[in-house]
């Protein structure tokens, strides 16, 4: 087989787990990994792709040399599709933390597939929270939006106001007010709707 090729080859054979690993990754908040762990995570994802492949077609490649050059369209467009597909469905799972979820629930781990505390509490809860800044504030509002980032804290609440101990609730204009890094967090407290409730009749 010519050098030209068999680097055709080997990059048909790696490539759809490259594929696989970005669409994953895109759709799930992840730490940062190294070149390795990149690579080795695509390798991963073209085993199993060639997995289903050869389970379907045989250990016929979709590019053939002999006995002449032949290109199987429909097999090549079948390793692009599979590698899309089973990488959407890895970021669904890894996001959704589909399987370490039964996986706590019969004590078997502790481990959640989300990258952090924060990124796991606020997917797991939703509705309306308050939140105690450093320099004495409160406000409430429903969260709307909040950072996936490694080490980024900000967070987005729509239908926002300040809140205090005298006084009642001061309502922030507009949509929502986005808290950066630079607001510093002390502690966002998930209230349930009877809480939240009685916060906006008082407003």
């Amino acid at each position: 087989m010519p050098q030209g090729l068999q680097t055709l080859v080997a990059l048909l054979v790696l490539l759809p787990g490259f594929v696989s690993s970005r669409i994953a990754r895109s759709l799930s908040a992840q730490g940062q990994q190294s070149e390795l762990e990149r690579v080795i995570e695509a390798l991963i994802f073209s085993f199993f792709n060639f997995v289903i492949y050869v389970v379907l077609f045989g250990t016929s490649l979709p590019i053939e040399w002999l006995p002449s050059f032949q290109v199987h369209r429909w097999r090549v467009l079948f390793l692009a599709l599979m590698a899309c597909l089973l990488g959407l469905l890895w970021g669904i799972v890894r996001s959704q933390d589909l399987i370490l979820r039964p996986l706590r629930a019969w004590g078997l781990t502790e481990r959640t597939s989300r990258q952090s505390v924060w990124n796991d509490a606020f997917l797991s809860l939703e509705g309306t929270a308050q939140v105690g800044l450093k320099d004495g504030r409160n406000l409430i509002g429903h969260i709307s939006r909040y950072s996936d980032a490694d080490g980024e804290r900000s967070l987005f609440l729509a239908r926002a106001y300040w809140v205090g101990e005298d006084g009642p609730p001061i309502e922030i204009p507009g949509k929502g007010i986005l808290l950066t890094d630079k607001a510093e967090i002390e502690f966002v407290m998930f209230l349930d709707t009877e809480t939240s409730q009685n916060e906006e009749q008082q407003d």
